[in-house]
């Protein structure tokens, strides 16, 4: 975007300015209104009619009329398609302006979009809930942003194959039966932030493949998968909270994880499961895991760098850290200065399994020296999540 240059001579300034007004159009603000007092009813009408630039406002009330689109041949439905270059969409409140169809598509994943940009140098959407619709967010463009949004009971949240920015903050993902939210490898100079986020009972809470990922100050509960990093993508996340997923934080086929004062919970199968590169400091795994704490291959051990955690595992079993190597030359995983809930040196090997365990595993977990006091972490806060969408 353009910046307007101000120039120290009046008379230049003044010239300048005419030409700017003569030739652009000003922004306007259009009004979405259900109950008819706006300039228009239906947010697909509101969304063609608008310039780049503009902002569409949306009153309270339930927008569920779908309209169909061709894009390349393709068509599909959905409740808005953007195709300006700068849009802003801003509901009065997420809690009353609701978008999609008050009841699910018998198969969600092939039933309506929410919104759908299908291009777009800059996009931003605030303050609306999207429902029942296949992605909540389709977005094919340059950069997008997120703000103060809820995508309940979609097949997938947000959807972004943005090659430069995707930014995604305060808002709330549940019952998504895929993802919450998917950021596509578009490039090596992607940007994604998710700050403030709340993710619950979806099958998986948000999988990053970009290169330049932060997760900050997110709560994940329920759900198959908490995080995934995937296909070469590389995240760190950092004061999070993650509880009772089957897996909580993963990374495999090339995805790197940088882990920073986060904290794992409650129960399932394994609390980190790194099967590609990690990182990490200051982090809480706690809980009861009934395969491991932490499963880690052999392309996650080399250059290993997971200090300064604690990692206890109160399931029967009681499995910290599980080496999932089979074959190949000796390998050693440094776990050395973390706390495993004990200073006994016997006990923390018999609750790792590994190399020393069985004739095929030939990767080794070291973890001497350890910590024998446990890990400070910061407090966290994440009433804000539901105290925005009523508790919801």
């Amino acid at each position: 975007m353009g910046h307007l240059v101000r120039w120290t001579m009046a008379g230049f300034a003044l010239w300048a300015g005419i030409l700017l007004h003569s030739g652009s159009p000003r922004a306007e603000t259009i009004r979405v209104a259900a109950d008819g007092t706006g300039d228009f009813t239906v947010l697909f009408d509101a969304v063609t009619a608008a310039a780049s630039g503009d902002t569409i406002s949306i009153g309270p009330g339930n927008y569920t009329d779908i309209r169909p689109s061709t894009v390349s041949g393709s068509t599909f439905d959905s409740v808005a398609h953007i195709t300006q270059q700068v849009l802003t969409i801003r509901g009065d409140d997420a809690t009353s302006v609701l978008i999609g169809p008050l009841v699910p598509a018998p198969d969600l994943e092939t039933g309506p979009y929410g919104i759908v940009v299908s291009s777009g140098q800059s996009v931003s959407l605030e303050n609306i809930t999207v429902r029942n619709v296949s992605s909540g967010v389709e977005f094919i463009g340059q950069s997008i942003t997120v703000r103060d949004a809820r995508f309940s009971a979609c097949h997938q949240g947000v959807v972004s194959f943005a090659p430069d920015e995707t930014t995604i903050l305060n808002s709330q993902f549940d019952g998504c039966e895929d993802r919450g939210i998917l950021v596509f490898k578009t490039g090596n100079d992607q940007n994604v932030l998710i700050d403030s986020c709340f993710f619950e009972s979806n099958i998986v809470g948000a999988d990053l493949q970009s290169l330049g990922s932060i997760v900050n100050n997110c709560e994940f509960e329920g759900g198959r998968i908490g995080f995934q990093s995937t296909l070469g993508g590389y995240t760190t996340v950092s004061n999070c909270r993650f509880s009772d997923q089957l897996i909580s934080l993963a990374s495999s086929s090339g995805g790197f994880l940088n882990l920073v004062d986060n904290r794992v919970s409650g129960g399932g199968l394994v609390g980190l499961q790194a099967f590609a590169g990690l990182s990490g400091a200051g982090n809480i795994f706690e809980g009861e895991y009934s395969v491991a704490t932490i499963q880690i291959s052999r392309s996650a051990a080399i250059g290993l760098n997971f200090q300064g955690n604690h990692i206890t595992n109160s399931h029967p079993i009681g499995t910290t850290v599980k080496a999932n190597s089979p074959g190949g030359s000796e390998l050693h995983a440094d776990f050395r200065n973390n706390y495993w809930g004990t200073a006994d040196a016997v006990a923390i090997a018999a609750s790792i399994l590994d190399g020393n365990d069985d004739d095929i595993t030939t990767l080794f977990i070291d973890f001497e020296p350890f910590l024998t006091d446990p890990v400070p972490t910061r407090k966290q806060s994440m009433s804000s999540f539901r105290s925005m969408f009523g508790g919801q």
